[in-house]
């Protein structure tokens, strides 16, 4: 008590503090340098990993390119003037969608720059409120006509459910062809 009377007190508790604020800074200094020791680990082994995906990706790549050069063309486009409305029918039976819920119409063709749009738009829908269609007999028509003929692609699809099975489907199917210009009869380009 005589030290705290005459001040001597004082300069020993803020020695203690700094060494008690200079043991917590040291302590945090640590705990960051080992936190970033370790992020920096994790990095490393990212980059390896990274590494090692690249490379597989550009074999895997590589054998892509040789598998397509060995595999047969599809063909180019339907001949000018084939009409697909034969087809679909065809094919939405074989995927059996029943014929009464099935509607095909063609829609007017569309020319935009260098390219025809002819497009189908091809409504199912159900008679009754009890009938419906599978969900696999769309997947199946769309893929089959999409397979048979990779020049027509299927687009703006709308689905109706009704639990699992659908009340309604409409989509558009359309076959982009690349128009030419000709020169009118009689004249030389």
């Amino acid at each position: 008590m005589a030290a705290a009377a005459n001040g001597t007190g004082q300069p020993r508790r803020s020695a203690a503090a700094v060494i008690a604020i200079s043991a917590v800074l040291a302590a945090a200094l640590g705990g960051a340098a080992l936190t970033l020791r370790h992020g920096s680990v994790q990095a490393a082994d990212e980059v390896e990993r990274s590494k090692e995906e690249f490379e597989k990706m550009v074999r895997m790549k590589r054998q892509i390119e040789e598998i397509r050069k060995g595999a047969p063309r599809a063909p180019a486009a339907e001949k000018p003037g084939e009409d697909l409305l034969q087809l679909l029918a065809a094919k939405a039976r074989q995927a059996g969608i029943p014929q009464n819920m099935l509607t095909i119409t063609r829609n007017p063709d569309r020319k935009e720059g260098g390219w025809k749009e002819t497009a189908y738009t091809v409504t199912l829908r159900s008679q009754t409120k009890d009938s419906s269609v599978a969900r696999p007999a769309v997947v199946d028509f769309i893929g089959t006509v999409e397979r048979e003929r990779p020049s027509v692609k299927a687009k703006n699809l709308s689905l109706n459910f009704s639990g699992s099975d659908l009340t309604s489907v409409t989509l558009t199917l359309s076959v982009f062809q690349r128009v030419t210009e000709t020169a009118p009869p009689g004249r030389n380009p």
